[in-house]
Parts: structure tokens; C-alpha cells; sequence
């Protein structure tokens, strides 16, 4: 599969969002922002990906363990741009793939998980999203990946997180002294002092240590977006899952293994282990490690979550 790094930011994604809704802050039910048009968080459905997951959790009635695990095979008809141009963000009108969407876009898709499996990790559904082109920062992330988004929260909560944009970008703006603040939904992106003033140390409560944010990583729909930046890869040299944590309005709302296609494609089979802790932790079912395993005889990748689980003595397989 041929590599190119990608010199520019990829402005042209914003193009491909649709101007959001005026919103309120709500929840699950009856806020008029969770039965917008749920199609911008895309395909509710990973069978383009043949998925399957597996819950496992430890004997005990009041101190448990979970062991979660998602396989998916990458589907080869997603696109792998062949050049550079494909995913030049200056090229007007974008190149189009073969399935007649822009090489910038993601193709995303996701499923909710069985109510056991949300009473005992916390995960409300899962969101693959595939990024040919990848995505800023510039210079980082921006090879052919995916996204594994986690969330806690449900697609109607999601729905919710909708803010101004800075203009020609997919990116919410910052409240600024010049600019304003942001619009009400808009600013729970920001709030960022909270989580902060949990742990009493000025990190991030319920993330790893280091994890840190700028405001150019607040984006619709999925949250702020924060990771340890003293261990973030070059495009060129990226070649392992990088863990990344989203929040909003002072919460965590979803986790998220990112990595190479290379990953989970190819020859040679891959496999991949981290441990996770997290400062002032306070959500106890937050994984302690995650593992990646990609089988070059079968073409299935399986990612493994395993933590403290929320409810004891359930089981779910599927």
C-alpha cells in the first residue's frame, strides 16, 4: 500500500459536514437536538465490516472484571488513495473515490451495544471510522486509519454536541475575546476547567497522565479530543495504535484506539498491548488495558478491552 504524507490541513472535510441545527443541551428522549437527522454520525450499522463482540465477565458477585472484545475484517472496497493529489485539500472540486464521496471524507459507521454489555463497561455504542486521507493534526495522523470510537453517551446525546465552526474547517471555534463566545452547545467543548479541577494537579481527571488538548481538537459530534502529545508519531514513522480520549461539557464521552490501516491489513499478522492508567480517576469501568490483534491467516483484527466491570455475573456473546 503506497504512503504519502499530506502537507496541508484537510480543510476540504468541512465541505463534506452539513451546517448544524440550532441545539439545547439535552440528553437522552425528547430534546429536539436527539432526533436531528442522525445520519451525520453515519451508517448505524458494521456489517460492511462482518463485526462481532464478546463479553466476558469474571466470577463475583460485587468485585468483577470485564473482558471485551470487537473483531472486524477491513473491508477492501474502502478506499486507499494512490496519490497525493487524491488528498490535497486545496483541490477543488475534491477527488472522488470510487464510491462517489471525497478520498477527505470518513466513512464512518456504528452499532449500540446489548443493554449487558453497556450495564457492565459503560459502552452505550461503538463507531468505526475509516479516514483514507486521515486527519489533522498535519504532519501526525494524516495516513489511511481508523478511528475506534468508544461512547459512553448515546447517538441522541451525540446529536447534542453540535458548535459553530471556525469557517472552512470541520472544527469547533474557540471562544475568544474577539470572536465571542461559542454557541451554548458549542461551549461544553471548552469546559475543560472541570476536569481539571477534579484531580487538583491541573491534568486531566479520568485520563492518562500527560494527555492534554488544544483547541483545534474540538470537533462535532464526537467531543474534545485529548492525548499525550510527547508520544504522538509522524505520519511517515506511524506505525502502532495511539489511545485518544474525548470529552464534553466536563465529561469523558467516549475512548478511542487509533491506528494505521497497516495494522490490520497485509501479510504479516500484527499485535499490539498498552495499560492504561488515569488520573483522579473517578469512572472505575474505564479499561486498564487494551490489546490489538490482527491475523494475516484470517484477515479478522480483534481489539480487546479489559477493565473493572460496572455490574457482576453477566455474559453476552454475539
Amino acid at each position: 500500500m503506497p504512503r504519502f504524507h499530506i502537507a496541508a490541513v484537510l480543510l476540504c472535510l468541512s465541505a463534506l459536514v452539513v451546517p448544524h441545527q440550532a441545539s439545547v443541551k439535552g440528553g437522552k428522549g425528547g430534546n429536539k437536538c436527539g432526533k436531528a437527522d442522525a445520519s451525520k454520525l453515519g451508517n448505524p450499522s458494521l456489517n460492511r465490516y462482518d463485526a462481532s463482540y464478546d463479553l466476558e465477565v469474571s466470577p463475583g458477585k460485587v468485585d468483577c472484571d470485564y473482558t471485551f472484545a470487537f473483531t472486524f475484517k477491513h473491508d477492501e472496497d474502502l478506499p486507499v488513495p494512490d496519490t497525493a493529489e487524491q488528498c490535497n485539500p486545496t483541490s477543488l472540486p475534491p477527488a472522488l473515490a470510487s464510491d462517489g464521496i471525497p478520498y477527505l471524507a470518513s466513512r464512518s459507521g456504528y452499532e449500540s451495544m446489548p443493554k449487558d454489555i453497556q450495564e457492565a463497561t459503560g459502552i452505550d455504542h461503538l463507531s468505526l471510522d475509516f479516514n483514507p486521507c486521515g486527519h489533522p493534526p498535519v504532519g501526525v495522523f494524516n495516513i489511511p486509519h481508523y478511528d475506534m470510537h468508544v461512547y459512553l453517551i448515546s447517538p441522541e446525546d451525540r446529536m447534542c454536541m453540535t458548535c459553530a465552526k471556525i469557517p472552512g474547517t470541520p472544527v469547533c471555534r474557540p471562544p475568544s475575546p474577539s470572536a465571542g463566545p461559542n454557541t451554548m452547545a458549542g461551549n461544553g467543548f471548552f469546559n475543560i476547567a472541570k476536569l481539571r479541577d477534579e484531580t487538583g494537579t491541573g491534568r486531566l481527571s479520568n485520563m492518562p497522565s500527560n494527555f492534554d488538548f488544544s483547541d483545534g481538537d474540538a470537533i462535532p459530534y464526537m467531543g474534545m479530543h485529548a492525548w499525550d502529545f510527547s508520544k504522538q508519531p509522524k505520519s511517515t514513522s506511524w506505525d502502532s495504535p495511539v489511545w485518544v480520549m474525548g470529552s464534553y461539557d466536563g465529561k469523558i464521552v467516549n475512548y478511542e484506539p487509533m491506528f494505521p490501516l497497516d495494522n490490520v491489513v497485509g501479510n504479516d499478522s500484527f499485535s499490539f498491548t498498552e495499560s492504561l492508567t488515569y488520573e483522579g480517576q473517578s469512572m472505575p469501568q474505564l479499561p486498564t488495558s487494551y490489546r490489538l490483534d490482527y491475523s494475516a491467516v484470517t484477515g479478522y483484527t480483534t481489539v480487546t478491552f479489559k477493565g473493572k466491570s460496572l455490574k457482576c455475573n453477566k455474559r453476552k456473546k454475539n
